[in-house]
């Protein structure tokens, strides 16, 4: 009932799909190898770049502060494994665990679904597919960006969003 309006970006639990980068790490004894190895120098490295390259449209774009943060994280004691464990707790060898496109028909506010053309970690048929089922739903679709459109592409974003809240939100 306090929520007027509501935008999903490149949201988790539209369908059951997801990249199977996102679903190796999940195998019995994969994700506690990658651990190891990312824990290293090379590794945090490798992570940050394997990382802009799943995240973003043009990787190489992507700014070297948000690399640098990546690798910090990397090297964080426990983060890798909180990662890990959240991770598997969502995702299966199988795909999404949980897929929530038949709760969709009950929200009743205006949402607003946004999807990077180029997501590589959902297919974009799930944006149109939660955006169908939302009794007062829309779909916008970011050209030439990725899973992460309000970092790859902060202007756009915040224009469809600020349309969107200036037509749909509460005074």
């Amino acid at each position: 009932a306090r929520v007027s309006a509501l935008c999903l970006v490149d949201s988790a639990g539209l369908g059951r799909r997801v990249t199977y980068a996102l679903r190796a790490p999940t195998l019995p004894g994969y994700g506690e190898v990658a651990i190891a190895w990312t824990k290293t120098p090379p590794g945090a490295a490798g992570r940050a770049w394997m990382k802009a390259n799943l995240l973003f449209a043009h990787p190489q774009l992507v700014p070297a502060g948000w690399l640098a943060e990546q690798r910090s994280l990397a090297r964080r004691p426990g983060f890798l494994e909180a990662a890990l464990a959240a991770l598997r707790a969502q995702i299966s060898p199988g795909g999404q665990r949980e897929v929530l496109l038949e709760d969709l028909p009950s929200l009743t506010m205006p949402t607003l679904v946004v999807w990077g053309a180029r997501d590589r970690v959902f297919p974009r048929r799930q944006a149109q597919s939660a955006a169908d089922r939302l009794k007062e739903g829309s779909l916008a679709v970011l050209p030439d960006c990725g899973h992460l459109p309000q970092v790859e592409r902060p202007d756009r974003f915040a224009a469809v969003l600020g349309r969107f809240l200036d037509e749909k939100g509460s005074p």
